[in-house]
């Protein structure tokens, strides 16, 4: 068992993964707490002290045109996230709004009200981004199909560093 397999284990079930579904997205089938080991980036560590915590490895999505969705996270300590996210739209090339958020600016999200956010991205397709250090607390890795017609495929991958 490899040194990040036997990390997982120890500190996975501390970070729980919850759906909180809009619409018919299939993203509550979707979230997986998966141990595969995933590259790193030397500057999304904040301290030398920080692990690497792979909490979803290429899943894969869709939302329809308009829907918006989050998956809820918590960071147990202060840390970062970072997440990937690939288009994998057969037809039309999808494009999204995504972000980590606080469980009130949720609501702002899903109520089309202006939002604000960590690590946030306007209308795109293929995107890495990380969050700089926040707070420990509960969270939500937002998405939001911004297509005007058909379906957004995606495949996202989600670690955290703490």
């Amino acid at each position: 068992m490899s040194k990040v397999s036997r990390i997982l284990r120890t500190f996975l079930p501390l970070i729980p993964l919850t759906c909180l579904g809009c619409g018919a997205s299939s993203i509550g089938r979707a979230a997986d707490a998966s141990t595969r080991n995933a590259s790193t980036q030397a500057d999304a560590a904040t301290t030398t002290s920080a692990r690497l915590h792979v909490l979803s490895t290429n899943v894969s999505i869709q939302l329809a045109a308009g829907d918006k969705d989050g998956l809820l996270l918590t960071l147990p300590v202060p840390g970062t996230f970072q997440y990937t996210v690939t288009d994998q739209s057969t037809d039309t090339r999808g494009s999204w709004d995504l972000g980590i958020v606080t469980e009130p600016e949720y609501q702002n999200f899903i109520s089309g009200r202006p939002w604000q956010g960590y690590a946030v991205n306007y209308a795109v397709n293929n995107e890495t981004a990380t969050t700089p250090t926040i707070p420990a607390g509960n969270y939500l890795f937002v998405f939001h199909c911004r297509n005007l017609a058909g379906v957004c495929q995606f495949a996202y991958s989600l670690q955290a560093w703490y």
